[in-house]
């Protein structure tokens, strides 16, 4: 039996016999600890064993100070004992993890004298040890030495999942997080420790400090999901231990403050940092950790101007609990104290004088911290960022990206020579993968000084710099860390593209190069990357590269179980276990394919978008145009201004790039028509000329600018905020009297649309659908049913007779088809999953759908339930959707809000037709809105009979709108009915 395994059915008997000697308070009761326990595990021979082991059970459960107690007693009375260097070494870990470090200091010298006698063990666990005390003294290259010895050898004595290289990876990833800012390592350290502990739940007690790193990870990641979850987890274990760690539960206290202010609860946070420091004050001493309490609060205060008071109150009572030694950790928090003294009381502007002084402040702190070598390098980097901060408000944009530059090459400068931009062009690695943000502030500055200076050597700056940026988010393919990406990156990265959109585009009107179209065509494109279609390409395109089905099959199986897990709102402990065992199988999954396809795997995951060159070569027609749309802003960078609007225009022989004049009111605009296509009311004969107005304003400002340009067939990519726009029923003039007779742009052109250009394919490749096509569909109800059909598809549960029809009219129009239809309470969700997989030309369901604006696995179609059936049973989520693999040339979502979701930044909307592309469907029909039934069915029967002639989709619902537009009253052909339904793909 190894040595864990022993410890391990010790310490269970103990932690019995402690639960059941435990009083209410928390608090062992000494007097009944151990009644027959050590006797029972044979160390019955003396009292001062009972002792002896008390003392190792109480260190282990967190009863730092009486286990303290208990092992100076034994070591008084045993000075010489075989176990005394054990006994010495425990001792001095309770006394560092009770904060009495004076006392523990003078017993590692103790240990120190017992050298000649240390067993392998022993001496890690001195260097273990050693390493706390050097991080109570702020020494954070002598305490990463000594954890790493200790680590190696734990490493050769233990099994992998041992309490104490738990505890040694947990502290490696705290010398990351505060000493070297290598958030990547502090990643690999706290996650190796935290899937320990999810491995062994009797590691849970020893957890805590653990769960407050990935929490603390997981907000500077912006997942403020998961630290909530992970504090919350702290919170519990500490409330659990049987005596309180004050300093720690103040520390988890105020990291979950941050949470909640992230989450605009700013009560609730206020609160917690309340109790945080009610805490804290109770303390005899205060360690150097408590800068991360005090800091947290000084964060909420500044950010509220009527707390301004109280935050200078803090501020003093730092500085005077604080040594003049350890006054450094403080100093920022001054000046951050002095800097709002000017000026940051509401509605007030600090005069250029206060900002000077402030700078040089900050000057005068930085020059401190540089001579200091045991300063932790984050003040430094708060210091440059208050200096950028600073002289960004005075519009000096080199000084303001000088510190930044410095903070880039401080490993490479020297003393003599100050770093320049070039410095940070040359460097071909980075000490943190996330230097890519300090890398987007400084794009930044240089674009806004070009804007000022228009000097075009920071242009160039600014997309040297882009270039390099994006090299570094995607540098080998990192799909392992595709987590990083995601939780970090998934609001930030929007915003650095979008800036690096905004120089492309000033370049090209410098230089008129096409390079620069190029580029910024690539991206727009690269913001799609985070969720977009990487499952859809993976699976669809595997077979192109011979991986064989097997392997894609088991890469299904993986991700339709963690979606399912995922879709839990609140993740309970086997569910998280399970998943972690997911994501790594995912993981070896991903090394198998990039070392057996290599190809594959660096094309695929990436997701490279079509160049301009390529699009135009093989995968436009002559007759159609793309257009591409793109929103942007720079409010996360640097100066607010409204959304900005730009189209690059891509012809068969023809790029053209145009940004729109700046437009308060497009916006505004862009919703009410949204408004009014969605929700107008057709027989309000004053909402007509509003109609009107609103359509052909819309289309003067996004399309005539161009118009003279467009080919016959438009292919649509929207962004942000034009995702919901059905371009078709703009107004090309203001003529017309009412619905029936507007001048649609639909008369004039085709349109279809595309979420992203990777989804472009070449038109070889576009399928017709034959004239006996295999088909699967679904209606929800019965034909024979005479209920009173619901106005719309959104009221659940109510009976749909329209939806029979609908496969009525694919019955009629392919009479020589391979049709599997199902009605009514036929239509059964199992029925379509056993058959989904299967290879179709059109997967059509004519059902009631809804959209969570919340939660994209959460969008739901809904099957026909039986009436003693739950419906639930009968509900296909997104998330069952995205894991299907559905190989059908078109589906066909005849439902409400098909099309509708979250609208993501840069990725669209995460809806159901989104999920039916990623899914692999090659074409999508959906609705934007809540569709009517009857005039659902109406539209739907022309398209059918279209696609029945030989139509390709697209153009089926292109010829089927403009017919029920011309056979419909005034009223009818209002585009509330008509328009909803659009086609995605480019098919």
């Amino acid at each position: 039996m190894k040595l864990k395994t022993k410890v391990k059915v010790y310490f269970l008997l103990v932690a019995v016999a402690i639960a059941s000697s435990t009083c209410s308070s928390g608090e062992p009761d000494s007097k009944k600890l151990f009644p027959d326990i050590i006797s029972d595990l044979g160390y019955h021979d003396s009292e001062d064993k009972t002792v002896y082991f008390k003392a190792d059970s109480l260190k282990w459960l967190g009863a730092y100070h009486a286990a303290a107690r208990d092992f100076k007693n034994f070591i008084n009375k045993h000075p010489n004992h075989v176990d005394s260097i054990y006994c010495y070494n425990q001792l001095t870990f309770s006394l560092l993890n009770s904060y009495q470090y004076t006392e523990a200091e003078q017993y590692i010298e103790r240990i120190k004298a017992k050298s000649p006698f240390f067993s392998p063990v022993d001496y890690a666990d001195f260097k273990y040890n050693q390493a706390l005390l050097f991080e109570s003294k702020n020494q954070g290259i002598a305490m990463k030495e000594a954890l790493e010895k200790a680590l190696f050898i734990y490493n050769k004595h233990y099994d992998e999942d041992h309490l104490k290289i738990f505890l040694t990876n947990t502290w490696m990833g705290h010398y990351y997080r505060f000493y070297s800012e290598d958030l990547d390592s502090m990643n690999h350290y706290i996650t190796k420790a935290y899937n320990i502990s999810l491995e062994q739940e009797d590691l849970e007690p020893y957890s805590l400090y653990n769960r407050f790193l990935v929490s603390d990870l997981s907000w500077i990641r912006r997942d403020f999901e998961l630290g909530l979850a992970t504090i919350n987890q702290a919170l519990a274990i500490e409330k659990k231990q049987p005596f309180r760690d004050t300093l720690m539960r103040g520390l988890c206290l105020s990291l979950k403050g941050r949470h909640l202010m992230k989450e605009k609860q700013d009560g609730a946070a206020k609160e917690h940092y309340k109790k945080a420091i009610e805490f804290v004050e109770s303390m005899d001493s205060i360690p150097a950790k408590i800068q991360l309490l005090y800091k947290n609060l000084a964060n909420h205060y500044a950010r509220k101007s009527d707390l301004k008071d109280s935050f200078l109150i803090t501020i003093n009572k730092i500085e005077q609990r604080f040594s003049a030694d350890s006054i450094r950790y403080v100093s920022i928090d001054h000046l951050m104290a002095v800097h709002l003294k000017f000026g940051q009381k509401e509605g007030t502007v600090p005069s250029k004088e206060q900002i000077h002084q402030t700078i040089q402040a900050f000057k005068n702190a930085e020059n401190f911290i540089a001579n200091n070598p045991q300063s932790f390098p984050i003040i430094r980097y708060q210091c440059s960022y208050h200096l950028t901060d600073l002289n960004k408000k005075l519009c000096r944009y080199e000084a303001a990206a000088q510190p930044i530059i410095s903070s880039l090459c401080r490993s490479k400068q020297s003393n003599s020579k100050k770093p320049t931009i070039g410095d940070v062009l040359d460097l071909t690695s980075f000490r943190r993968d996330y230097a890519f943000i300090d890398l987007a502030q400084l794009a930044n500055l240089f674009t806004l000084s070009y804007e000022r200076s228009k000097k075009v050597k920071h242009l160039n700056y600014a997309f040297q710099l882009h270039v390099k940026i994006d090299s570094l988010i995607y540098k080998n393919a990192s799909i392992e860390r595709e987590n990083i990406i995601l939780n970090f990156t998934k609001d930030y990265v929007w915003n650095v593209y979008s800036n690096a959109v905004r120089v492309c585009s000033y370049l090209y009107e410098e230089k008129q190069n096409r390079l620069y179209l190029d580029k910024m065509n690539d991206f727009i494109e690269r913001q799609k990357y985070t969720y977009g279609y990487k499952n859809a390409q993976l699976i669809n395109k595997a077979k192109d590269y011979n991986i064989p089905e097997q392997w894609m099959q088991h890469y299904i199986e993986i991700k339709k179980e963690s979606s399912a897990i995922l879709k839990s709102e609140k993740l309970n402990q086997n569910q998280e276990k399970r998943l972690q065992i997911l994501l790594e199988k995912e993981s070896k999954f991903l090394t198998r394919i990039k070392e057996a396809h290599p190809v594959f795997y660096n094309r695929q995951l990436l997701h490279h978008a079509p160049s301009i060159d390529e699009i135009q070569k093989s995968l436009l027609k002559k007759n159609q145009s793309i257009l591409q749309f793109h929103i942007s802003t720079n409010k996360d960078l640097g100066e607010t201004f409204n959304f900005q609007h730009r189209l690059l225009l891509i012809n068969k022989d023809t790029v053209i790039e145009h940004t729109f004049e700046a437009d308060s009111i497009l916006d505004k605009n862009i919703e009410y028509f949204k408004h009014l296509t969605a929700r107008g009311n057709p027989t309000d004969a004053k909402q007509i000329p509003i109609y009107i107005q609103q359509a052909n304003e819309l289309y003067q400002k996004l399309l005539d600018p161009l118009e003279e340009y467009f080919k016959d067939e438009l292919i649509i990519i929207p962004s942000n905020k034009l995702n919901g726009v059905v371009f078709e029923a703009l107004l090309t003039s203001k003529k017309g009297t009412h619905y029936q007779n507007f001048p649609y742009l639909i008369h004039e052109k085709k349109i279809k649309y595309l979420p992203t250009l990777k989804l472009l394919t070449p038109p070889e490749k576009h399928p017709l659908i034959n004239s006996s096509p295999k088909i699967l569909a679904y209606a929800y109800s019965d034909m024979d049913d005479n209920r009173m059909a619901a106005l719309s598809r959104d009221s659940l549960l109510k009976e749909l007779p329209g939806s029979p029809l609908e496969l009525k009219s694919i019955e009629n129009y392919f009479q020589n088809g391979d049709l599997t239809l199902r009605y009514g309470t036929e239509s059964k969700k199992d029925d379509f999953l056993k058959r989904s997989n299967e290879k179709y030309d059109i997967l059509h369901l004519a059902s009631h759908a809804s959209s969570d604006p919340n939660n994209r696995l959460n969008n739901k179609i809904y099957f026909k339930p039986s009436s003693k059936e739950d419906k639930n049973k009968n509900t296909l989520y997104g998330y069952e959707i995205a894991s299907l693999g559905i190989k059908c040339d078109l589906a066909v979502l005849s439902a409400c809000e098909t099309a509708a979701g979250t609208i993501h930044k840069g990725e669209g909307v995460f809806s159901l037709s989104n999920t039916f592309l990623q899914a692999g469907a090659k074409n999508v029909i959906s609705s934007h809105w809540k569709i009517n039934d009857d005039r659902t069915s109406v539209l739907m029967e022309i398209f059918y009979k279209n696609l029945s002639q030989g139509l390709s989709p697209s153009e089926a619902l292109h010829q089927a709108k403009k017919q029920y537009i011309k056979t419909e009253d005034q009223y009818l052909a209002h585009p509330r009915y008509w328009s909803p339904m659009v086609s995605w793909g480019n098919h």
